[in-house]
């Protein structure tokens, strides 16, 4: 049988089901509902804005500190929530004389030869707060929960892009399976962000091989109709006939084309099939007909698009493997999946490594920074279950603590007496 390969890559086969925009939002949403019961994170099911946002500063202006009142209010929100708690930190904290003054923040005005002081009032901001009086890897991880998902997805690529060495992975982990909407919504908060389209910023920072790969998974354009099994058969069959690096009339190998084109639904189907067709996984195909980086870029692609949650567990696996976790890498994932299937991300990784991710997320950190990650992403719980936990968890040590609206720090030792026999 002889195909028409030019039509397959154009997407000219008839499709038997096509759909509105607006149905696919509702799709969307759909999806996006339905993935919220597979997060860690449940949030409030009454919000008090204007009560969480109280005992934020009450936990910065105490006589230290205090972490696991920050802990108890952040973990036992939903990242809308905590939006909303910001705006109201700001609204309640936005202008305070007494501690301007601590901060020394006063402008003199001269008068003839008087001079008169005058307070200037600060604007607060909890970010800032944080910024300022945690420390370490809680604070990291403190920040990451306060942003908006975009602006720390945006934040992350640009952080991506601007690295030394940048890695096909973290961009497969920010991007993958994001459909057309949410690509738009990403590129166009990161030029607001940074004033640079986010396709500019891939040609400035990365090589012609890399810039292929990311045009992958910055693609807007996908064909998010139904999968059409007539379609998914044709293009298996074109790839085990002529192989899948094989061009035809464009630029791009056929496996860089569909990609680029198919929804990944269809591609999942399309990868099943050739491993039918061929008697081997797309994989093998990859690795025999490219080399170096493109090789490699498209194994973590389709690694990606056959199982998303199995490849975020072995990221995070990578991420925590001794002697020297890559705490940052940790926090990402944790972070970005927290509300969408970081709890099908644990069953994948206790599935494949045999060991609970609380327990290997507990053996690789520490302090109030373990206590968070072991609460907010490691263990699924309720509001109230997860207020008790964090006084649980929140065992007295040794910690670094800065004394607020002054510029020295302590050092607080606790210690804990055994009962008497």
């Amino acid at each position: 049988m002889r195909l028409n390969i030019s039509r397959i890559l154009q997407g000219s086969v008839p499709i038997t089901f096509k759909i509105t925009d607006r149905e696919r939002i509702q799709m969307s949403e759909h999806n996006m509902r339905q993935h919220a019961n597979k997060g860690t994170i449940h949030g409030a099911s009454v919000l008090n804005s204007e009560l969480s946002a109280m005992k934020l500063n009450a936990a910065f202006l105490g006589p230290i500190v205090d972490t696991g009142m920050i802990i108890r209010v952040l973990i036992s929100h939903t990242n809308k929530q905590r939006q909303a708690i910001k705006r109201h930190y700001r609204i309640l904290y936005g202008k305070v004389l007494h501690l301007a003054e601590k901060r020394n923040l006063q402008c003199a005005c001269v008068t003839g030869c008087l001079l008169v002081m005058k307070p200037v009032y600060c604007a607060q901001d909890l970010t800032t707060d944080v910024q300022e009086y945690l420390a370490g890897y809680l604070r990291d991880v403190t920040q990451a929960m306060l942003q908006e998902p975009l602006d720390f997805l945006s934040e992350c690529l640009h952080g991506a892009l601007t690295s030394v060495a940048p890695k096909v992975e973290i961009f497969v982990e920010l991007l993958g399976g994001c459909s057309n909407i949410k690509i738009r919504q990403i590129k166009e908060y990161y030029h607001k962000k940074y004033d640079m389209e986010l396709e500019s910023a891939v040609r400035k920072e990365l090589n012609k091989e890399y810039q292929s790969l990311l045009r992958i998974l910055l693609s807007e354009k996908r064909d998010e109709s139904e999968v059409d099994s007539s379609q998914v058969c044709s293009e298996a069959k074109m790839m085990s006939y002529a192989g899948v690096g094989t061009k035809y009339e464009t630029d791009d190998p056929v496996i860089v084309s569909l990609l680029h084109q198919r929804s990944y639904q269809h591609l999942q189907a399309l990868f099943n099939e050739y491993q039918r067709l061929k008697g081997r996984p797309l994989e093998d195909g990859i690795k025999a007909e490219f080399y170096r980086t493109v090789r490699d870029g498209l194994l973590v692609l389709v690694s990606a698009i056959k199982d998303l949650q199995a490849f975020l567990a072995t990221q995070l696996e990578d991420a925590l493997r001794e002697p020297n976790p890559r705490h940052h890498k940790l926090i990402r994932i944790l972070v970005s999946r927290s509300e969408i299937d970081l709890l099908d991300i644990k069953e994948k990784y206790l599935n494949m490594y045999g060991v609970k991710l609380s327990n290997a997320v507990a053996d690789a950190t520490s302090g109030d920074y373990r206590t968070i990650l072991m609460i907010d992403y490691s263990i699924s719980l309720r509001h109230d279950s997860i207020i008790s936990l964090a006084t649980t968890l929140s065992s007295p040590s040794p910690r670094l603590y800065h004394l607020p609206r002054h510029d020295y720090i302590i050092i607080l030792t606790t210690t804990i007496s055994s009962p008497s026999p």
